[in-house]
């Protein structure tokens, strides 16, 4: 497409800056904050840096693999999620390899595949950012009022379970500032990013795996052996499969420009959220959503990571499906 004279053509390498920025903001609140729904105490400005920046090197390991191994149809993404996952819960905290109340193997499932690649990686980096510029009003309406809808009685679980958190309507709503305000900025630093491709991705990718594999090696693998070692296995055998399926289609506008006024979606799901918490919690101290969500999305997380296994290794080679 031609530039017009006098046009200020945006820095490759800049546009691939903000893109990362914008996509570990949405790592960031969808995998931590939407999990944890309210301000905890430990939440310090020196904390949630460091939990952000946590989240930014994976979002740089995932942005690397989706290009290198050009994973862009929603299986793909799924598994790209899924080892996003098991990066976050196997090498930066010890959740997957299980607990008490989450024992091993569920613990591969919840949460690296029923949260962080049902809803951070799929949902938060490929149909929100696209419904975001081409759905329609009602699609958006739609999509964003139940997503606000499932946020706040989701958060509903929190006052239920009597946690020492300040879990009041105003704490909601403060929390949910929060949210939005990372999801309004992570989104809109992301549009029209994602056609940039960078030559460091090979060395990117490959610097962080390596991080990611001595700190799984020299930690968690002695630690607790068993379960250590059936999680790399089966994260090797995704990655492998990944690897081995590369999209041989181009690669689609994952992240496509929208008008700035379409942010305000987010804000109404902020909003929704807040109200839902607040009628559910005028009645009743609270419902237990964590059962609810457990029972529902560690089977499912399951169950989509073998359909995406099946479906590529029916098909190595597999075109891109739209939205």
């Amino acid at each position: 497409m031609p530039v017009s004279p006098g046009a200020v053509v945006p820095s490759p390498r800049l546009t691939l800056w903000r893109g990362w920025i914008g996509a570990s903001l949405v790592l960031f609140a969808f995998s931590e904050r939407l999990f944890w729904a309210f301000f905890r105490p430990g939440d310090q400005p020196a904390e949630l840096g460091l939990t952000l920046l946590a989240y930014a090197l994976i979002a740089a390991w995932a942005l690397a693999a989706m290009r290198l191994f050009r994973a862009y149809g929603p299986e793909r993404v799924f598994l790209i999620g899924a080892m996003v996952g098991w990066l976050a819960e196997g090498v930066v905290v010890n959740t997957a390899y299980g607990a008490a109340d989450n024992p091993f193997p569920l613990s591969v499932s919840f949460t690296g595949l029923s949260w962080h690649a049902l809803f951070s990686i799929l949902v938060g980096w490929r149909i929100f950012p696209r419904l975001l510029a081409t759905g329609s009003r009602a699609q958006c309406a739609r999509w964003f009022g139940g997503f606000g809808a499932l946020w706040g009685l989701w958060a509903t679980y929190y006052p239920y379970e009597e946690l020492e958190l300040a879990t009041g309507l105003g704490a909601m709503a403060a929390h949910s500032l929060f949210i939005i305000s990372l999801l309004m900025a992570g989104f809109g630093l992301m549009q029209g990013t994602w056609r940039t491709e960078s030559r460091a991705d090979r060395a990117v990718f490959g610097t962080l795996s390596l991080i990611a594999f001595a700190v799984y090696a020299l930690v968690w693998l002695p630690a607790m052996p068993i379960p250590a070692a059936i999680l790399g296995l089966i994260f090797g055998g995704v990655l492998l499969a990944v690897i081995r399926s590369r999209d041989s289609a181009p690669s689609p506008d994952l992240w496509p420009a929208f008008g700035w006024a379409r942010l305000g979606y987010l804000a109404g799901a902020g909003g929704v959220a807040t109200a839902v918490f607040g009628l559910v919690t005028a009645v009743t101290r609270g419902l237990p959503t964590n059962i609810a969500l457990y029972l529902i999305t560690m089977p499912l997380g399951v169950l989509y990571l073998g359909r995406a296994l099946y479906r590529l290794r029916r098909s190595e080679v597999r075109p891109a499906v739209a939205l």
